[in-house]
C-alpha cells in the first residue's frame, strides 16, 4: 500500500475514533446527573470542562507536536483517551468524573491537532479534508445507537468507556504503520517563529475565544 495513502487512512481512523469518544458525553448528561445526584448547576460544568481543556491543549499541543513530531504526538493525544476512559470508568464521585472529562478534553485537543496536521502535510492529492470531516461525522453518528443500546438496557454509562479503551488499543496497533511523515524540515525553526507570531495576533485570539463560546453555547443548549 502506498505510504501516503496509508498515512491518510490512519488519520481518518483517528478522526473516527476521536469523534466516537468525544461525542459520548452528550447522550449521557441526564444519566450522569441522576447517577451522581448533582444539581443542574453542577452538571452544567461538564461540557465547559471538556472544551476548556481542549482549547488549552490545542495551543499547548502545537509546542508538544514540534518536540515529539507527529507519530509520538499521535500516541500522546490518544493516550489521553485511555487515561480519561480509565478515570471515568472507575469514578466513584462527581469530582473524579470531572477530572476524567478534563483529560478527555486534552485528548480531543491534541488528537484533533495531530490528525488534521497529518492530512495537511501529505502530498496535495491526499489532503482529503472533506473525507476527514466525514469520518469525524461518522463517529458522531455511530455513537448515538451505541449510547441508545446502553440506555435502553440500563447498562451503566461507565461501561461505554470500555468500548473506547478497546477501540483505542486497536488504533494504537494501526498507528504503528504511520511512517515517512514529519513536520520537521530545514525551515522548522522559522515555522516555529511563524506559529508563535500567529498566536500573538489579536484577531486569532478573538476568533479562538469566539469559537470557544460558540461551541460551549451549542453543546450546553443541546444538552
Amino acid at each position: 500500500m502506498n505510504k501516503n495513502f496509508r498515512n491518510m487512512l490512519i488519520a481518518f481512523m483517528g478522526a473516527f475514533f476521536l469523534s466516537l469518544f468525544s461525542n459520548t458525553l452528550s447522550p449521557f448528561i441526564t444519566t450522569i446527573k441522576n447517577t451522581y445526584g448533582v444539581s443542574d448547576t453542577m452538571i452544567a460544568i461538564l461540557p465547559p470542562t471538556v472544551y476548556l481543556a481542549s482549547f488549552v491543549m490545542s495551543i499547548l499541543g502545537a509546542k508538544l507536536m514540534a518536540k515529539l513530531d507527529l507519530k509520538k504526538g499521535l500516541y500522546l493525544g490518544f493516550s489521553f483517551i485511555l487515561i480519561a476512559s480509565l478515570i471515568i470508568l472507575f469514578s466513584n464521585s462527581f469530582y473524579l468524573l470531572l477530572v476524567g472529562y478534563f483529560f478527555s478534553g486534552f485528548a480531543v485537543g491534541m488528537g484533533s491537532l495531530i490528525c488534521s496536521t497529518i492530512i495537511s502535510v501529505l502530498p496535495k492529492q491526499y489532503q482529503k479534508f472533506g473525507l476527514y470531516n466525514a469520518f469525524f461525522g461518522l463517529g458522531g453518528i455511530l455513537i448515538l445507537p451505541i449510547s441508545k443500546f446502553f440506555l435502553k438496557n440500563k447498562i451503566s454509562f461507565h461501561y461505554v468507556y470500555l468500548v473506547h479503551i478497546v477501540t483505542i488499543c486497536v488504533f494504537f496497533l494501526l498507528a504503528t504503520r504511520l511512517k515517512g511523515i514529519s513536520i520537521h524540515n530545514d525551515d522548522s525553526s522559522e515555522s516555529s517563529h511563524v506559529s508563535i507570531s500567529v498566536l500573538k495576533n489579536p484577531l486569532v485570539l478573538i476568533m479562538s475565544i469566539a469559537i470557544f463560546f460558540y461551541v460551549g453555547a451549542e453543546i450546553s443548549t443541546t444538552n
